[in-house]
């Protein structure tokens, strides 16, 4: 089967995709096809579809098209959540166990630093710190993800970036995202390479730590 990747966004956010979608290495290994309508999602099948990649802002996924989404994670799909994706499809809690995360709140836009986290796999390894100016996002996360990069403030450690599996899916979550200079940034485009080819299984299975404390 081809490396063909699902990408459901919603059109104000096409130019946030730019760089994953010009990035040579992605281009050269998968096939990305776009869609704009969660009625598309009728369409992903595991027989045609290796990984789905969700950037959008809805609050409601009927039943029939969030069972689709389910049934393809479940069986090994992969899937890539952008920055509101986990404020979306709030009708459907099992969504939540799905990402790893539900979004609470964000502060302003604000420059901060994505670093490494303690519990990061080799998945990412030897990527170093970068800045974003980016809203922060605040979010619950379940217990089963575990944290890549993560912002650590003087009050509180907030994960950026986790892992997290689903039956026998694996999802990775990017929570900063609302400028398009964030997930153009060349760093930021790395990461989504390498998470293309961990969702992939292209790689050995890692090893890894300890999820993200309650």
């Amino acid at each position: 089967m081809d490396k063909r990747v699902f990408a459901l966004y919603e059109e104000e956010y096409y130019g946030h995709l730019q760089g994953l979608l010009r990035d040579h290495t992605i281009k050269r290994n998968y096939q990305i096809e776009l869609f704009t309508n969660l009625e598309d999602l009728s369409q992903l099948v595991r027989t045609h579809f290796n990984a789905l990649i969700i950037y959008v802002n809805i609050k409601r996924m009927r039943d029939r098209i969030f069972n689709k989404v389910d049934e393809f994670i479940q069986s090994g799909g992969g899937l890539l959540s952008l920055h509101s994706t986990t404020a979306s499809f709030s009708n459907q809690p099992r969504f939540t166990e799905i990402v790893g995360a539900r979004f609470v709140r964000h502060g302003p836009i604000t420059e901060y630093l994505v670093q490494p986290s303690g519990s990061q796999s080799e998945v990412y390894s030897g990527l170093s710190e970068f800045i974003v100016e980016d809203e922060l996002y605040r979010q619950r996360y379940a217990k089963t993800a575990i944290e890549q990069f993560v912002y650590r403030g003087k009050r509180f450690v907030e994960p950026l970036i986790w892992i997290n599996h689903y039956r026998q899916g694996r999802i990775v979550g990017i929570s900063p995202g609302h400028r398009t200079e964030t997930l153009n940034n060349p760093k930021m485009v790395i990461i989504i390479r390498r998470s293309l080819e961990w969702l992939m299984r292209e790689d050995q299975i890692r090893k890894l730590r300890s999820p993200i404390a309650d």
